[in-house]
């Protein structure tokens, strides 16, 4: 997520035309029940702060909404080029640096439920490596899954010593079907555990 759709949704990207959501404002992206959000006002987030590194007040920003792609993500000179407003996204890595976009939180919203007890069969993956190699462009990404378990009739079977995880970003989007009852948040990710309904899975 973070190499792959955070970058897409970078307005300075779009501009340039790295990104595979160039051009696809307000179609259709993701399943119905997704919805995904920049928040740099949720309390206890990794990257929440009154203002962004530009002094823009951070705000709550709809990027995903019912499957719909409604917004990428501005700093004040990308937001001038398009005619918009900034959406508080300006941050910069060191003082020495000029500010360009990034995400503050990004939240992933979906109906949460029991995702093992609702899996017939499956991998349950708790981490990948190798996420840092994935196309941010095609967004194609090939990882290697670590603490995977397979799950059949909803029930956590054995662990699995190997497994290779391939696919597509913008793909997945649409291929969501569930999500786990737990909030997890990693870095500035802050997702629950999602089910894909079909992937590419290679392992042992």
């Amino acid at each position: 997520m973070e190499n792959t759709f955070a970058l897409s949704i970078d307005a300075d990207n779009v501009q340039k035309e790295r990104s595979g959501l160039a051009g696809k404002l307000n179609e259709k992206i993701g399943t119905d029940d997704l919805s995904i959000i920049d928040d740099g006002t949720l309390a206890g987030g990794f990257a929440s702060s009154p203002f962004d590194d530009e002094g823009t007040p951070t705000r709550r920003t709809n990027v995903i909404e019912n499957g719909y792609l409604k917004s990428y993500l501005y700093d004040s000179y990308t937001a001038g080029k398009d005619n918009v407003k900034s959406t508080g996204n300006g941050y910069r890595n060191s003082y020495s640096s000029i500010p360009s976009v990034d995400i503050s939180n990004l939240v992933v919203k979906y109906p949460q439920g029991d995702v093992v007890g609702d899996t017939k069969r499956g991998i349950y993956v708790h981490t990948v490596i190798g996420a840092h190699t994935a196309n941010e462009i095609s967004g194609d990404f090939s990882v290697e899954g670590r603490n995977a378990y397979w799950v059949e009739d909803g029930e956590i079977k054995a662990p699995i010593k190997s497994v290779m995880i391939s696919g597509n970003i913008y793909d997945m989007l649409s291929k969501i079907d569930g999500a786990g009852p737990v909030i997890r948040k990693v870095g500035n990710i802050v997702t629950p555990a999602i089910r894909i309904s079909e992937m590419s899975v290679t392992g042992t």
